[in-house]
């Protein structure tokens, strides 16, 4: 929802929350400023993800509706991490990336159902009961998601296995990467000080957040291309992948030259 001028709200409070939340917006305008190509690229992701969401509306098909709401969910999550990573809230980030990978995995291993709507039935029923319940944590379990990425695309799941394992390791799970990632050591008077900072935007793992949500996002557009290839194909998206990687890695490696 978008505020019309007679919606804007008044100023934050002076408080400790408020201000971190302030603190928070201010880091996401200054790297937007700060790091312009780099903030293009975002944007050429969002709307890379935009048009997709727009071609799957005009699929019709039933057994692809979940799927279609869960891609809805991934892109989601990929929005929710770059914000964390542009406010500098680093390590944050990662499980929301992995909830990106989670969504698109799970659309994936309905949309491959082989005796469609059940696994989508068993999805939709956990909670009902403790057994509804037990059986959807075993059908998508992790490995089960994974294997079905693993059918379908090996190369591209090897890949996308790779990048999942490391989001736990920055942040998806607590771990010494992802505490030390926004550490800082202060030595005088005989002292040592150590500080663990919640808005650390420190450039290099400011840059290699965003870096690593930005090549997620292809992984993630790759997996649903699985699901809906035709309309992936109509709209052109091998072509706009092509593009979309090619500026990202002329985009970051002439900042890290």
């Amino acid at each position: 929802m978008e505020p019309s001028e007679k919606q804007v709200p008044a100023a934050w409070p002076d408080d400790s929350l408020s201000r971190f939340f302030a603190l928070a917006d201010y880091n996401c305008r200054a790297a937007s400023l700060n790091y312009p190509k780099i903030y293009t690229v975002i944007q050429h992701v969002n709307k890379l993800f935009e048009r997709v969401q727009e071609t799957l509306e005009q699929d019709d098909k039933q057994v692809l509706l979940i799927p279609r709401f869960l891609f809805i969910r991934a892109r989601s999550a990929l929005l929710a991490g770059f914000r964390l990573a542009m406010s500098g809230q680093i390590p944050e980030t990662y499980p929301v990336y992995r909830s990106a990978i989670e969504h698109a995995w799970y659309a994936l291993h309905i949309a491959k159902d082989p005796a469609p709507p059940q696994r989508g039935e068993i999805w939709l029923r956990r909670g009902e009961t403790e057994a509804a319940t037990k059986e959807c944590k075993i059908e998508f379990k992790i490995a089960n998601v994974r294997s079905t990425h693993e059918e379908f695309d090996p190369f591209e799941a090897s890949h996308v296995r790779q990048v999942y394992e490391g989001t736990i390791d920055l942040g998806a799970h607590p771990s010494q990467l992802s505490l030390f990632s926004a550490f800082h050591q202060e030595e005088g008077k005989g002292q040592i000080k150590y500080a663990v900072g919640i808005l650390y935007p420190a450039e290099y793992t400011h840059l290699a957040t965003v870096g690593f949500g930005t090549g997620l996002a292809v992984s993630i557009l790759r997996i649903f291309a699985l699901i809906y290839p035709e309309r992936f194909t109509i709209m052109g998206f091998h072509a706009e992948v092509d593009n979309l990687l090619a500026e990202t890695q002329k985009t970051f490696a002439s900042l890290t030259a």
